[in-house]
């Protein structure tokens, strides 16, 4: 039994001494066997990781070579762990993708045995974090050592991370501007979903944009509210950890994010494709994506557009005035917004103008279209104020071939392309619309009205026309009132002013008609004078019609602050506007020829007569050439000169060579002749002057067609029958005239070729 013992214990201590006999290779003895592991060693062992690594049962390092440790010389223990992992990996256990498990502690800040390192594969090199793998498999009896490049980078914090991928400016400016980049920087066990620039400009407008960055309408609290959404705060979700399919991954917000994964390990995240995965930080992780998560609590509205479009100073007074139903996106409202932004806001801003009832596209305007606002007041009987709309072509400034159309509202430019949002659409305004302004301010303005401007003030008729409510003038233009010649003349007369109002008013109707409230077969409405006229289209064109007079409208639609005016190109005189002669007359102030009109015993004549009759009255000027004084003495001489000057019927039309009669005799009749300059001049027929003809300047018709014709020159009655003696001196002095002409033409040419004969020179032969 004793022999046995000692026969167990001898071999036990054989057993011992051979064990010992054969020599441990260990990783440490691995590198300190190689030159190119010098700089590693003195790493570890000034971190004094070398003992421990010989007390390992089992690992793999990625060892850097001397040269990783050049350009990187700074080393800390935490780094050098960060090149170890648990366990053995030979490089054909490595894949791209692959996330191992290093000896790095982070389980404060990950939750994780320790820090990842990452494995990437790209054109058959193998990446691990920042280095390549150069050689494989040495292997050590506690491990294999794989060499690489460079030294490892521990990851950094999370927020540092996303600042470094100019991919992720945006996201990472966002976060900042909420204050997350603390968060990001200190705290743990963080996941993030990260969108792209891309992804956030092509799912988020500029203007959706601009509204989160700014404090209008709530951005920055929805700001807070869409960044959040893309952080999972418990735990640290690496790509490993999602299972196939989908998974709904809670964020900071308590809303979900949706993850899908598939068989081949691709991953969508909130419906993008994940571009980068585990992009790895001392806190957490990163998963780039190509789509923004919007959370669904977030609705973007036309008052967070608005402030986005940069119209905040206009939110701010819809706010402050309580309209806020027209900007709230209601599921039964539409409205149109004409919005000045914050640099062109006047602050004579009436809101309501700026707002239209209704979706109205550019597809749905057009060019001097009127569109109801939201703007009523007593002044239009609490009826909408309309605004117009223009569209004008215009060259692109950058491409000179093609032409856009550019929108305005009353003269306002549309800065931009209008943006829709819901039932609204927004239009950014170059400027502040102002509401139409008075009709009594607007003709007074306009010199194209002056006339019409005019001629209420001297009626009186101001405050009449100006708290006139709802009404349509028709205003005849300047122009038109010059074409009444003299009637225009009489009715500035102060014994006209009656008749001037009843002219007046016969242009003003007691309610508001836009053009596209008038049809072709028209309709007759009545005048504030109580006079009915017509107002009718034809060929895109608008007239104004009575029992005298058709005009046509030059411009329509010149709103007002009581209701809107339309130009006509000719006066509209009302059936009850009664002119005569002796108006006609008044008007011109033609008070010699009435005298020796009285002194000829024939006032009736030129009053009212039943038959139209033309008067041709000299102005008071010409009778500055002629002995008044003998007209009015004698009757008879008196009676013989105004007869010349009474035409018993009417001139429908100046012609040239139109013959006309007087009431002097039949033998005394007048010549009208067209010059050369286009003027219409009248003369006595049969007797021939170069100075007896008088030129008809203005003329002015009465009631029953009569008219009067201002003359620049009393027409004489001697001058009907023919002095051959005056005739003959004319004769002789033109025969005088054109011999002194021609004579004179002779001598010059007689004298220039005496000039031109003494200016030559001999021509001499050079042989001479």
């Amino acid at each position: 039994m004793l022999n046995i013992r000692i026969i167990l214990f001898f071999t036990f201590i054989l057993s011992l001494l051979s064990n010992l006999s054969v020599a441990k290779k260990t990783i440490t003895d691995v590198l300190y066997s190689q030159k190119r592991f010098s700089k590693l060693v003195t790493a570890l062992q000034r971190t004094r990781l070398l003992h421990e690594i010989n007390r390992l049962e089992t690992a793999t390092l990625f060892a850097p070579s001397n040269e990783a440790f050049d350009d990187d010389p700074l080393m800390t223990r935490e780094r050098m762990l960060y090149h170890f992992l648990f366990g053995e990996f030979k490089k054909e256990e490595l894949h791209d993708g692959q996330l191992l498990d290093t000896r790095l502690d982070m389980d404060e800040k990950l939750g994780t045995i320790g820090q990842k390192v990452k494995v990437e594969v790209a054109d058959n090199e193998i990446y691990v974090g920042n280095g390549r793998v150069t050689d494989t498999n040495l292997e050590a009896d506690n491990g294999i050592i794989h060499v690489i490049t460079e030294v490892l980078d521990t990851p950094v914090d999370l927020y540092t991370t996303l600042t470094s991928m100019d991919q992720l400016q945006v996201f990472s400016e966002y976060l900042r501007k909420k204050e997350l980049d603390d968060h990001l920087s200190n705290g743990n066990h963080i996941t993030i979903f990260a969108p792209t620039n891309d992804a956030i400009k092509s799912q988020l407008s500029f203007h959706e944009r601009e509204y989160l960055m700014g404090e209008c309408g709530g951005g920055l609290d929805d700001l807070e509210l869409w960044v959040k959404n893309h952080l999972h705060n418990d735990t640290v979700l690496y790509s490993e950890a999602f299972k196939l399919g989908i998974t709904k991954v809670p964020t900071i917000r308590e809303e979900y994010i949706k993850v899908e994964k598939d068989e081949q390990g691709n991953m969508r995240v909130a419906d993008g494709d994940v571009t980068f995965r585990d992009l790895l930080a001392e806190n957490g992780v990163v998963h780039v994506i190509t789509s923004a998560a919007t959370p669904h609590s977030l609705k973007f509205t036309t008052h967070k557009y608005l402030c986005g479009l940069k119209a905040t100073k206009f939110v701010a007074s819809i706010i402050k005035h309580e309209l806020q139903h027209y900007i709230e996106n209601t599921k039964n409202s539409s409205y149109t917004i004409l919005a000045p932004r914050d640099d062109h806001l006047d602050e004579s801003l009436t809101l309501r103008y700026h707002i239209i009832k209704g979706k109205y596209l550019p597809s749905d305007l057009t060019d001097e279209m009127l569109i109801k606002t939201e703007f009523t007041t007593e002044e239009l009987r609490n009826n909408s104020q309309r605004a117009t709309v223009n569209l004008i072509q215009k060259w692109d400034k950058d491409k000179e071939d093609i032409q856009r159309t550019e929108i305005q509202f009353n003269g306002i430019s549309v800065i931009g392309d209008p943006i829709e949002i819901g039932n609204d659409i927004i239009y950014i305004l170059s400027n502040t619309m102002t509401p139409p302004q008075s009709v009594i301010k607007i003709l007074h303005e306009n010199r194209q009205l002056s006339s019409m401007s005019t001629y209420i003030m001297i009626t009186g008729m101001i405050q009449k026309v100006r708290s006139a409510k709802g009404i349509t003038i028709i205003a005849p233009s300047t122009e038109a009132f010059t074409q009444l010649g003299l009637i225009n003349q009489y009715l500035i007369h102060q014994d006209a002013k009656d008749e001037l109002i009843s002219v007046l008013l016969h242009h003003i109707i007691n309610e508001t008609i836009y053009s596209e409230d008038i049809s072709e077969d028209g309709t007759t409405y009545y005048t504030i004078g109580g006079d009915p006229i017509k107002i009718y289209k034809m060929n895109d064109n608008i007239f104004v019609s009575n029992a005298n007079d058709t005009s046509k409208v030059s411009r329509k639609d010149v709103l007002t602050s009581t209701g809107v005016l339309h130009v006509l190109d000719k006066v509209i005189t009302p059936p009850t506007l009664h002119i005569t002669l002796g108006k006609l007359l008044k008007g011109i102030n033609a008070q010699t020829f009435l005298d020796i009109v009285e002194a000829a015993n024939l006032t009736e004549l030129v009053q009212d007569p039943l038959e139209p009759f033309t008067i041709l009255a000299p102005t008071e000027g010409a009778f500055k050439k002629i002995n008044v004084t003998k007209l009015l003495a004698d009757p008879e001489l008196a009676s013989r000169w105004a007869r010349l000057h009474m035409i018993p019927s009417t001139i429908d039309e100046l012609t040239d060579n139109y013959e006309v009669p007087t009431l002097l005799s039949n033998d005394a009749n007048l010549i009208i002749k067209k010059d050369l300059r286009g003027n219409y001049n009248i003369e006595v027929k049969g007797y021939w002057s170069f100075k007896e003809k008088a030129t008809l300047l203005s003329s002015g018709k009465t009631w029953n067609g009569g008219a009067v014709y201002e003359i620049d020159k009393v027409l004489l009655p001697e001058h009907v029958t023919q002095h051959i003696g005056s005739t003959f001196a004319d004769i002789t002095i033109g025969s005088v005239l054109f011999g002194f002409i021609v004579m004179s033409g002779v001598y010059c040419w007689h004298f220039w070729n005496i000039w031109k004969r003494q200016s030559y020179q001999e021509i001499r032969n050079e042989n001479e």
